[in-house]
């Protein structure tokens, strides 16, 4: 993809959200819990008056790849979770 010639999907929480639910109709997340991603500043996203925005590809590759950068460093969201003995 030419970065020159991006123009970022945007979408607002809630049509975010109902485009996950479209490409995955049994997901497991939830609004609350995509608010909740937004609010931890996991995802980029701009308030626009009382609406709030995101770019819809960022959105995915979060999920995809289950980790995330921020800055300089980069997050892995299993990193906190302890190991299960058996």
């Amino acid at each position: 993809m030419n970065k020159e010639n991006y123009v970022p999907r945007m979408r607002t929480i809630e049509k975010a959200y109902r485009e996950i639910l479209n490409s995955d109709p049994q997901s497991c997340i939830t609004m609350r819990g995509l608010r909740r991603i937004i609010d931890e500043q996991r995802i980029n996203s701009v308030k626009i008056g009382t609406k709030t925005w995101l770019n819809l590809d960022e959105l995915f590759a979060y999920f995809s790849n289950l980790c995330y950068n921020k800055g300089d460093e980069s997050y892995d969201l299993f990193s906190s979770l302890q190991e299960v003995k058996k």
